[in-house]
């Protein structure tokens, strides 16, 4: 029987899950865990065989930490993001970590069972697939080779949420170059607006690809 662990701090995904697995005597799903502290003091306690974490857990620490932690300190349970985000934009981050899937909880009814399966017998599941997960990633790593030491600097500091007059005081840099810079980042990551910029920039810090 494969014990499941679920972290997600929405009660009707939650129990949707358990609805779903119950009747299936392959799983049981142990009990469920809101935020980040919690799921480590239930980890040591059923020390389960699959972890499902939802990204956007509300607590310091989010659901891409969990996965690292346990892909760090518990290599024995595997684990599999379950989340609203893009899985676009999210996959990399998740895959990085060493989750072995990814489901969108738009669809996920249709598709937990077979990622369950597919993961605990040693494979991945991401919709996008694998193989386009790893090249997105190197493509990415390529593209902010083409960056300056100072813009590499400036995209940190927009991944951590810093506007203009921030990074101002952070690199002692005048707002209007810092401006500059911006447009020439954009331009040679092909982003088309400063919205993707932001999010690209906050979706990839975390995993030191800049």
């Amino acid at each position: 029987m494969i014990r499941i662990l679920v972290v997600d701090d929405h009660p009707i995904i939650y129990q949707g899950l358990v609805q779903m697995l119950q009747d299936d005597l392959r799983f049981k799903v142990a009990d469920n865990a809101k935020t980040y502290d919690e799921a480590i003091i239930k980890l040591e306690k059923y020390k389960p065989d699959l972890l499902i974490v939802d990204i956007g857990l509300r607590s310091e620490k989010n659901g891409i930490d969990l996965v690292r932690f346990v892909t760090e300190n518990y290599p024995e349970t595997k684990t599999m993001v379950l989340s609203m985000h893009d899985e676009e934009i999210y996959s990399v981050r998740s895959y990085n970590a060493g989750a072995r899937g990814f489901v969108n909880k738009s669809d996920f009814t249709e598709r937990i069972v077979e990622a369950i399966e597919m993961v605990m017998r040693g494979e991945l599941y991401y919709q996008n697939g694998a193989p386009l997960v790893e090249h997105k990633g190197d493509r990415l790593k390529q593209q902010f080779s083409r960056l300056t030491d100072r813009e590499i600097e400036i995209l940190r500091c927009i991944g951590m949420g810093m506007k203009n007059s921030d990074i101002t005081d952070k690199t002692g840099v005048k707002e209007k170059t810092i401006h500059s810079h911006r447009l020439r980042i954009r331009n040679k990551l092909q982003l088309e607006s400063t919205a993707d910029l932001i999010r690209l920039a906050s979706s990839y810090i975390d995993d030191n690809v800049i």
